[in-house]
């Protein structure tokens, strides 16, 4: 598991990063509502499952987890906004000014890896950016044994690259195209459970939105076609004709890996923002945290 250091022995006092003018860096925070942990892992599993490396940055009021993007211009998308409030119960952040903010690059399954073997059974987490021989993010779990009831600490090192500002215009949030119409969409479950059928059979996703509230998905091979109607999905009221629709085609892969990442009882509602044959805007908000998904349309 390269680039993730599991050790149970403290590293002492804070580490001063001097990056671009020699600016000093700081970061540590302190979790205690593990509900808000176990989201956030689900999260990044969610974005390890679409891209290799993940953004990390942190702002005085938020941190963002943004997949790396694509270097093609009309790529995958993948972004989270956490209230830092929400998630930290201490929080100290000392980043590059005048805008007060860090970015860091990791690998997404070094994080992925972390988070899932040391979260669980745990009453904290505390992390802290630290300089070992490469700049590392520290992530220090207070678990619970269950047969002692006695805590540990375990500590958790994983590699990270503190981004230059004059990189950072490459994460900004992307300038969208106003979607043609929007929809929430059903239950997560009967979204899944069509894409996971048919994920390995095709490799391209149809969906359409009409203005009289159906939503269609459809996969096409040379000898099938699978069709799976939704009627009366809830659709933004813009005036438009019954008859106008839209419709786009997307990898049904990483579609059902966003519905995974989803908990089944967890009643969020979807947001689906289509642009005809440009692409697809999935999004949703559940106690704070904001996750969006943009697709391109494949021709």
């Amino acid at each position: 598991m390269a680039g993730l250091r599991r050790h149970r022995v403290a590293l002492s006092g804070d580490v001063k990063f001097r990056l671009e003018l020699d600016h000093i860096m700081k970061l540590r925070g302190e979790a205690v509502d593990m509900s808000v942990v176990t989201q956030v892992t689900r999260i990044v599993n969610l974005f390890a499952k679409q891209s290799k490396t993940l953004v990390l940055k942190f702002t005085q009021d938020h941190i963002y987890i943004l997949a790396e993007p694509e270097v093609t211009e009309r790529a995958m998308r993948l972004w989270t906004e956490i209230p830092q409030s929400s998630l930290f119960q201490q929080y100290e952040l000392a980043g590059i000014p005048p805008d007060n903010v860090i970015y860091l690059k990791t690998k997404s399954e070094n994080l992925m890896n972390s988070l899932k073997t040391s979260a669980s059974n745990c009453r904290s987490l505390k992390i802290k950016l630290r300089q070992r021989t490469t700049p590392c993010l520290s992530l220090e779990f207070e678990q619970t044994s269950q047969l002692t009831n006695k805590s540990r600490i375990i500590y958790n090192y994983i590699d990270v690259e503190v981004v230059y500002k004059r990189y950072w215009n490459r994460y900004e949030e992307p300038n969208l195209p106003p979607p043609d119409i929007t929809a929430i969409l059903p239950p997560v479950a009967h979204l899944k459970s069509f894409t996971e059928k048919c994920r390995n059979i095709v490799s391209l996703l149809n969906i359409s939105l009409t203005a009289s509230r159906d939503l269609v998905f459809q996969v096409k091979g040379e000898s099938l076609e699978i069709t799976r109607k939704f009627t009366n999905v809830n659709i933004e009221d813009d005036h438009r004709s019954l008859a106008f629709h839209a419709a786009i085609t997307v990898d049904i892969k990483r579609v059902n890996n966003f519905f995974k990442a989803l908990h089944p009882s967890s009643n969020i509602q979807v947001y689906l923002n289509l642009t005809d044959e440009r692409n697809a805007h999935f999004s949703f908000l559940q106690d704070g945290i904001t996750v969006q998904f943009v697709l391109p349309h494949i021709s």
